[in-house]
């Protein structure tokens, strides 16, 4: 619970800097590796995203992950994205998954913040949330690269 709260007060004391909004025709490439809970899930997740308005973000992702005792998972699908001034950002997602001889759907959401490295670096912490099979919570970090037009 300590690390949880610790998390916390990091990332809201990053809300307090500046994050210019990102333009319509800007492009972000990226991805991000999470660890879901409950089963224990490896996941490498890499993006490319269009901004289709000003902070709307709709794109591309492929997924791969490893569970406990199961089969290596690949899955494709799309995700859209909306970035708040301050940074903070909402995303959802929906994948077709594969894993040996079982196709599946996949579709959550994730809450985040963009932390500016430079112009075009940005860190951003996840907590996605997965409902395709209940609901399983995990925590991730992206390093995305933008180019702003």
């Amino acid at each position: 619970m300590k690390k949880f709260l610790s998390l916390l007060v990091i990332v809201l004391g990053m809300s307090l800097s500046s994050n210019a909004q990102i333009n319509t025709s800007s492009w972000m490439i990226g991805g991000t590796a999470d660890i879901q809970l409950d089963p224990t899930d490896l996941v490498l997740n890499p993006i490319l995203g269009y901004f289709v308005m000003d902070n709307l973000a709709v794109g591309g992702n492929i997924t791969i992950s490893k569970a406990d005792g199961q089969d290596l998972v690949f899955g494709i699908g799309p995700f859209a994205r909306y970035y708040l001034n301050n940074g903070f950002f909402g995303q959802v997602n929906f994948e077709f998954t594969k894993a040996g001889d079982f196709d599946n759907t996949r579709y959550g959401i994730s809450l985040g913040y963009s932390y500016e490295l430079t112009d075009n670096v940005r860190i951003e912490p996840t907590l996605p949330l997965d409902f395709s099979d209940g609901f399983s919570i995990g925590f991730g970090v992206a390093v995305q690269a933008y180019f702003m037009q």
